[in-house]
């Protein structure tokens, strides 16, 4: 007689040695993360919208940006890098680090502009980076990609086999010189910023600012909303020139700045909007020593030439 073994005895030695492969095969376990915190601006742990200095610039000028990582995990990331990916130009990067060994470069091609490397960042330990780039001379923005990871980078980009943490940021680039000049300026730039002093038919104004500092970002432009002066004063007039001063710091020792108008004004008088809400009546300065908030007005010819002696940011309107 053939015996036959039941269906049991058979799913039985079958499932017994299914069950003997999967415990001898070897456990596969997802990596974690590393325990890192990132953003812009230029405080460790406030995630700013933004980490651009200025927020505008004029095409060819150039840009910071602010980026900054923190080791929030119980122990040292025993490597990290990091790495900007933009169409700009590196001009140079400052480094500020916090238990942490490690420095920034150029990067080396393509569109890696940046490259940074620390060994090890420690527990708790913090990176601040500020990277200057030169941006291009046309195009309404540019954009940084910041990717950074704890196993390397390679040339085109970061190494993604593993952690990979990424960031984008981005200025706006203004193209109209007739209304809008600047960026960050550096050590051996020239610290006037001017826009189109050429003044005629769609140029009716000019404003030029003497920088007090290098290393800060300065912008000068024209605005065609003048409502502010309008709901105060009678007869408003021209544009409003904007001030940036390193985003919106006062200057004890004061700053210069020019505006021209392509018309006459006799009698005029000139108001400074700061950036708190107030407003000042600038007076006539005092010619041999001028002390700031004031002003001093020339008529040369058919223009208006305007000098403010300013100690703070805002905007200028004549009435």
């Amino acid at each position: 007689m053939i015996r036959m073994r039941s269906l049991r005895a058979s799913l039985t030695v079958g499932l017994t040695l299914s069950m003997a492969l999967l415990l001898s095969a070897p456990t596969l376990v997802s990596a974690r993360p590393a325990p890192l915190a990132f953003g812009v601006g230029p405080t460790v742990g406030t995630n700013e919208t933004t980490g651009a200095l200025p927020t505008s610039v004029s095409p060819g000028s150039k840009v910071a940006f602010d980026v900054w990582a923190r080791n929030t995990g119980g122990s040292n990331i025993a490597k990290l890098f990091l790495t900007g990916r933009t169409s700009g130009i590196f001009h140079s990067a400052t480094v500020v680090n916090s238990k942490a060994k490690g420095s920034c470069v150029a990067g080396r091609g393509g569109l890696v502009q940046l490259e940074c490397s620390w060994k090890p960042l420690s527990k708790g330990g913090s990176v601040q980076v500020r990277v200057i780039f030169t941006t291009p001379a046309s195009g309404a923005a540019m954009t940084v990609d910041f990717e950074w990871s704890s196993n390397g980078y390679v040339l085109g980009g970061n190494n993604s086999h593993g952690d990979l943490f990424t960031q984008s940021d981005s200025v706006a680039l203004n193209g109209n010189a007739n209304a809008f000049a600047g960026g960050f300026l550096t050590t051996g730039d020239n610290n006037v910023v001017e826009t189109n002093p050429a003044l005629g038919t769609g140029n009716p104004q000019s404003t030029k600012i003497t920088s007090p500092a290098l290393n800060i970002p300065v912008t000068a432009a024209e605005d065609d909303d003048i409502t502010d002066c309008q709901e105060l004063f009678y007869g408003c007039f021209g544009q409003a020139s904007v001030l940036n001063v390193n985003n919106g710091q006062s200057f004890p020792s004061g700053f210069t700045v020019q505006i021209v108008y392509n018309s006459k004004h006799w009698n005029a008088e000139f108001v400074h909007f700061l950036d708190d809400g107030t407003y000042e009546v600038l007076e006539e300065c005092d010619c041999e020593t001028p002390v700031a908030p004031c002003v001093d007005v020339q008529i040369i010819g058919n223009k208006t030439y305007v000098t403010a002696y300013l100690t703070e940011n805002g905007k200028i309107i004549g009435h």
